[in-house]
């Protein structure tokens, strides 16, 4: 019975150990949101600019299909890219990226009425803004490069109005997902004022 003991005895301590490291606390997962751009009076495109109050109409909104992922992407180098281990979007970024224009714009506009596409009761509005973004990653410690074509399109008939190319650079000064997301934030704050400068001169 002994040599049995001792058998059954290393056989438990050897899988003791391999499993080990598995069993080992794993760094708990982080949630990121982008946010919309800080409350100034200085941001604003409200009454300073004053001509009649538009209703503009956001969407579609669409992202490349890379960062259509929970993990929160990086970029090394120009070819490469890479998925975060423990840190997650708290939900879809593409929705994010959308909310987050949205409150912006409505924000810079602030006597102009801004919803998603569709129109809340079936609508067309003023305008309707469509954006493309083809890039929108960047490094810790590094930069944020967001890349979006976007086109404003008459509501009424949808003929083109304006068709611009947003070229945004943004420095991240943190190594931290925290400074990373951030400087997603104000990335897309920049292309916000572009998309906004242009509505503006539309209803002057």
């Amino acid at each position: 019975m002994k040599p049995s003991r001792w058998r059954l005895g290393a056989f438990l301590l050897g899988a003791a150990l391999i499993a080990g490291p598995g069993c080992a606390s794993s760094p708990p997962s982080k949630f990121y949101t982008l946010s919309p751009m800080p409350i100034s009076g200085e941001a604003k495109m409200g009454k300073e600019t004053a001509g009649k109050p538009l209703a503009v109409l956001l969407g579609p909104v669409h992202l490349p299909y890379y960062l259509a992922r929970k993990e929160i992407v990086t970029r090394t180098d120009t070819y490469r890219i890479d998925l975060a281990e423990n840190e997650f979007w708290g939900g879809s970024l593409q929705d994010d990226f959308s909310r987050t224009l949205l409150e912006n714009l409505s924000f810079l506009l602030a006597e102009d009425r801004i919803n998603l596409s569709p129109w809340p009761g079936g609508g067309r509005g003023d305008y309707r803004v469509a954006v493309d973004v083809l890039r929108f990653d960047g490094s810790r410690g590094g930069e944020i490069v967001l890349l979006a074509k976007w086109i404003i399109r008459n509501g009424q008939d949808n003929k083109e109005v304006r068709s611009r190319d947003s070229r945004i650079r943004e420095t991240v000064n943190e190594q931290s997902y925290e400074g990373l997301v951030a400087g997603m934030s104000k990335a897309v704050a920049r292309l916000s004022q572009e998309i906004g400068e242009d509505l503006k001169t539309l209803s002057r």
